[in-house]
């Protein structure tokens, strides 16, 4: 799988748009726009067994607690699974009929190529992409005009090629990762270190979370199940 993902990862060098996949409220099934059928497959199987688990561990699990969970931002290190770096957010969703499932855009890029500054342009636009996915699903947005709005968000310059000098764009890294200050310099893009984070909302601090390893259900009970202190 991981040499599987890698291979279209990479085909064509860095992907400069977000792709992306999961269920919309205004679509009937899963939605695949612009992510490899490899990486897709990555995701779906880590979402399968977290959605077991909150069932298993609550009947309302779901309704409960995924459904009114908050758009995560994440940085993942090819360490983990996928064989490549991604850069992105995911957001709890449902299909037309009301099943259940996350949807995630995700930035995806070579880890042997990527250099701090992709960290920098990528969650610079985390805002702009986890807004896109809210509106999504809150709007019962068809496939095509969230494609419209993603399509939109992209790297300004070649391949992550911001200048961290300049000023603008450090600040908005700054309040995109508030959750994680200078992630761009440690952030080990051939490492197994996750980094996750939500924005502010309100008043309410933004929540924070790394997993080191493998995607298993413990990570998504921390992001989508019951709220346990501890875990933040």
């Amino acid at each position: 799988m991981p040499g599987q993902i890698m291979s279209e990862a990479t085909a064509n060098g860095r992907l400069l748009q977000f792709g992306w996949f999961g269920k919309l409220p205004g679509a009937g099934d899963f939605v695949n726009r612009g992510m490899s059928a490899g990486l897709a497959a990555w995701w779906d199987s880590w979402v399968q067994r977290g959605m077991v688990e909150l069932r298993q561990g609550a009947a309302d699990g779901l309704a409960r607690y995924f459904a009114v969970a908050p758009v995560w931002h994440f940085a993942i290190p090819g360490g983990t699974g996928a064989g490549c770096v991604q850069l992105g957010c995911l957001a709890p969703s449902c299909d037309r009929v009301g099943r259940y499932y996350p949807v995630v855009a995700a930035l995806v890029l070579d880890a042997d190529a990527y250099t701090p500054d992709a960290t920098l342009a990528a969650t610079g636009l985390a805002g702009d992409v986890g807004a896109a996915l809210i509106d999504a699903v809150r709007e019962a947005q068809g496939p095509e005009q969230l494609d419209d709005v993603l399509r939109g968000i992209h790297m300004p310059r070649e391949a992550g090629a911001r200048d961290p000098s300049d000023g603008d764009a450090r600040r908005a890294c700054e309040v995109q990762t508030a959750g994680w200050p200078n992630l761009a310099e440690f952030f080990d893009p051939h490492g197994a270190t996750s980094f996750w984070w939500t924005l502010q909302v309100n008043d309410s601090p933004p929540r924070t979370y790394a997993h080191t390893g493998r995607f298993d259900a413990r990570l998504f009970r921390t992001l989508f199940g019951a709220p346990a202190r501890a875990a933040y």
